[in-house]
């Protein structure tokens, strides 16, 4: 285990390094993934869970932050500087300075005051080396057939959507003995051409028999070959899982990743006092790789 967590640090450590030496150039994900040698998909889902926001906002924050240093410390042009640090135009420039720092590069620039809190200082990853190889139960390949599930959908992937949503679904649960309702957590991605990962979170059970609300949403999984994670202990400690599966276990094992959707399903094991025997299983479908590795 110690030495997936050095091989794993490596390669994020040597992206991170990446970024910061190429951050006024326009980067771009097949630049970052392929040098540390994952694919792109691959490479962004590890980034994220890794350190909780997507590779696109990482550079975007990064770049934004530098570019506010330089204004503040020197006199070049606003212009000067978005052109310097990749960005297609001074409109776009100014327009991602001010949703981050809440003023426009040229109010800053003539006297704003400095936003040391939105900051983005350099990913540091030693954090990353308190991964806990006791998280990881079992891990087992499963064939599921095809699942109707019906919820509640986040209105973002803000935690505090994602706790609203749940509250919706244990509310419609509340006639039944919760703790036996099979449930799950589906996140959904969407196809990665950029930067961004971008994805939604449903919060659902396989239930019957209850009235469909308006704001109900009905999802129908097709049958798949799963890689199934028992993750132990307290749900807040779910990043360090999910960056062992992507960061280490997929690199290992003679699977592809299926590029649509994950979920975790929480049954009468879990519980939401989130003890040592408390379990959440993670379910990532996969395709077997061909024998040539490709």
């Amino acid at each position: 285990m110690e030495r997936e967590k050095v091989d794993y640090l490596y390669r994020v450590r040597e992206a991170v390094i990446y970024i910061e030496d190429h951050i006024q150039r326009k980067l771009t994900i097949d630049d970052v993934a392929a040098k540390v040698g994952y694919s792109k998909f691959h490479f962004q889902r590890l980034f994220h869970h890794a350190s909780r926001q997507t590779l696109g906002q990482y550079i975007l924050s990064r770049k934004l932050t530098e570019a506010a240093m330089q204004l503040w410390e020197e006199q070049s042009k606003v212009v000067e500087i978005a052109y310097a640090y990749g960005f297609e135009s001074h409109e776009t420039f100014s327009r991602a300075f001010k949703n981050r720092f809440g003023m426009s590069p040229y109010a800053f620039k003539s006297g704003g005051k400095f936003p040391n809190h939105l900051l983005k200082n350099r990913l540091e990853l030693d954090y990353l080396s308190h991964i806990n190889d006791d998280v990881i139960g079992s891990i087992e390949v499963v064939n599921l057939g095809e699942l109707n599930l019906r919820g509640y959908k986040a209105e973002s992937v803000q935690t505090k959507d994602i706790h609203q949503a749940w509250r919706k679904l244990l509310l419609k649960l509340s006639g039944h003995d919760e703790s036996k309702v099979a449930k799950y957590g589906l996140i959904q991605y969407s196809e990665i051409d950029e930067l961004e990962l971008n994805y939604s979170y449903l919060a659902a059970t396989t239930i019957d028999g209850f009235d469909e609300e308006e704001d109900e949403e009905v999802c129908v999984i097709p049958p798949s070959k799963y890689v199934v994670f028992d993750h132990k202990g307290n749900a807040d400690r779910l990043p360090l899982t999910y960056q062992y599966i992507y960061g280490t276990w997929f690199s290992q094992n003679p699977y592809r990743l299926v590029e649509s959707y994950d979920f975790e399903y929480y049954d009468e094991s879990f519980s939401t006092a989130s003890g040592r025997d408390s379990l959440i299983r993670i379910f990532i479908p996969v395709n077997d790789l061909v024998m040539n590795g490709e």
